[in-house]
């Protein structure tokens, strides 16, 4: 019995341990700045009002709305979508072919 039950707790820590397929990301610096992390969230039962600001204002002005709309695309574009990350700098294009089409109004 007492097998079993260290059986157990070692295939319950396995689940929670980080995947070995999984590849550490870098911070990458960004407009976003720094939110807490997944865990350091909040539990909602509800949809959040929009109309309320992250510092609990509500939002009556449309310079209020215009802050708040910025604070919405950063909390989206940090936890799902992303960010982009920096330009490397160093990319170059080359054109390798070209035509005019459309009567040749375009060059393609």
């Amino acid at each position: 019995m007492m097998m079993k039950s260290a059986a157990l707790l070692f295939l319950a820590a396995l689940s929670h341990a980080q995947s070995p397929k999984e590849i550490p990301v870098p911070l990458i610096a960004t407009s976003a700045g720094t939110l807490p992390g997944v865990t350091g969230l909040p539990i909602r039962l509800e949809m959040p009002d929009v109309m309320v600001t992250a510092s609990g204002q509500r939002v009556t002005t449309i310079q209020q709305w215009r802050k708040r709309r910025e604070e919405i695309k950063r909390i989206l574009s940090y936890y799902a979508v992303g960010q982009m990350p920096p330009p490397p700098g160093n990319v170059k294009g080359v054109t390798l072919k070209s035509e005019l089409v459309a009567a040749g109004r375009v060059r393609y």
